[in-house]
């Protein structure tokens, strides 16, 4: 099957991204012909393989802070490129817009699946900030200066797109975010079918576009299981030895909620003076200094390390020695954060609220917490301390419940199944 993926930008690269890479990976191991059209991507970026890299296709279309035009030049741009394909992929805000005008006026196209992780934020729920993942080889302060070395045209482009963006934005953002909602939910309900990564967000996406949704959840890639791809290497023969850490894997941004977690760590200390126990947080973000800051002021700078971003490897090595994986973001669609820590053995702590209630199994895989309470969460993290054997024991079962039905291969099942419906039907309604 040809499949055409169509995806905003590559430029900063997490969850979505990652999603894209394996998925992509995946369908190449399993003979589909796939190209990715995107505005932009880091060629240099170790973690994307080169096959996927080879799948690539760069058009103008603005990145991270496009506008209408550049949507619609998008669309105009990828009109007769998509035509050759059996089905049509986009992925996320904006590129169904993309696709929704490169569709407009034709009678004649492939069905349009849209993978939406979530609906845009910006359009939706305002605060959200772009995202950021771990996964450098090198360390953050060299890659950085390779990438304004290499890029440092695309980069006076996007400030000048940026400076647009928000100029636009500061005179007319009413109407603005109106105007944008309207086509949002134009381009979403005139897509073929639209994919929700968990039922929570399946049911959002109806309200929003007209009853259209469906569940296709996501997975992890498993070395061994799956074809080899980014992100997941396969668990060291046996159990790792446990350490007395915590570990949060997340953007350092407001509603990741990682203040709260360093306050249930302040709670956790006050009522077990003696214990060794400290918390280990992965990422970077806008928040970093606040949160280091809040560190200082409780006391707990000798508690808290921030790793920043660190290699996929480092990762594994953090995820299979943690104690516990503590994840509570706010409004979360899916999180594949706790499906990585419980592939690798360890427990988790995750807010109840969002795709995270049913991906992590209460009391067995890990355990739910109230969202944005700090007592409730320091409780489960003390109930982990106190009783590791229960938390070797919740790992051991997330392992088995991931590979029962959370890795790659299991979404590409589910996902392969869509597209070879939608295909069917169009051939049966176009007459090929």
């Amino acid at each position: 099957m040809k499949i055409a993926i169509v995806y905003s930008t590559f430029y900063v690269k997490g969850g979505a991204e990652n999603v894209i890479v394996w998925l992509t990976a995946e369908l190449l191991r399993r003979g589909h012909q796939v190209t990715i059209f995107t505005s932009e991507f880091d060629h240099q970026d170790p973690d994307i393989p080169a096959a996927v890299k080879q799948c690539m296709v760069e058009i103008s279309a603005g990145g991270n802070y496009s506008t209408w035009l550049d949507w619609q030049r998008a669309g105009r741009r990828l009109r007769r490129r998509l035509q050759e394909f059996d089905v049509v992929n986009p992925h996320n805000f904006p590129a169904q817009v993309w696709v929704y005008f490169a569709r407009r006026g034709r009678r004649a196209f492939p069905p349009v699946i849209w993978y939406c992780q979530e609906p845009s934020r910006l359009l939706y729920r305002l605060g959200a900030e772009p995202g950021v993942a771990p996964g450098a080889k090198r360390s953050p302060e060299q890659r950085l200066l390779a990438k304004l070395r290499r890029d440092r045209g695309k980069i006076v482009v996007k400030l000048l797109q940026k400076a647009r963006y928000h100029l636009l934005m500061l005179f007319f953002r009413r109407r603005l975010l109106d105007a944008h909602r309207r086509l949002d939910q134009k381009a979403g309900a005139a897509c073929d079918l639209i994919l929700g990564n968990s039922d929570y967000m399946t049911e959002r996406i109806r309200r929003i576009y007209g009853g259209k949704g469906t569940t296709c959840r996501l997975g992890v890639p498993v070395s061994g299981l799956d074809a080899p791809t980014p992100g997941i290497a396969p668990q060291a023969g046996g159990q790792a030895k446990k350490k007395n850490y915590f570990l949060t894997v997340s953007r350092l941004e407001a509603l990741k909620h990682v203040d709260e977690i360093i306050r249930a760590l302040h709670v956790l200390v006050q009522q077990e003076h003696e214990v060794d126990v400290s918390l280990v947080i992965v990422g970077k973000g806008a928040q970093e200094p606040a949160l280091r800051e809040l560190a200082l002021r409780l006391k707990l700078e000798a508690r808290v390390v921030f790793a920043g971003h660190v290699p996929d490897a480092e990762l594994e090595r953090y995820y299979r020695e943690a104690l516990a994986v503590v994840y509570v973001p706010e409004d979360e669609a899916f999180g594949l954060v706790p499906l990585e820590a419980m592939l690798h053995k360890t427990a988790v702590i995750v807010a109840s609220e969002g795709g995270m209630k049913e991906t992590v199994v209460d009391g067995v895989s890990g355990l739910h917490v109230e969202p944005r309470a700090v007592a409730p969460l320091a409780a489960a993290m003390l109930s982990l301390l106190r009783d590791p054997a229960r938390a070797t024991t919740m790992g051991e079962q997330g392992r088995r419940h991931v590979l029962d039905g959370f890795t790659i291969a299991h979404f590409v099942d589910r996902f392969e199944q869509h597209l070879e419906r939608a295909v069917a039907g169009h051939s049966v309604i176009s007459g090929r």
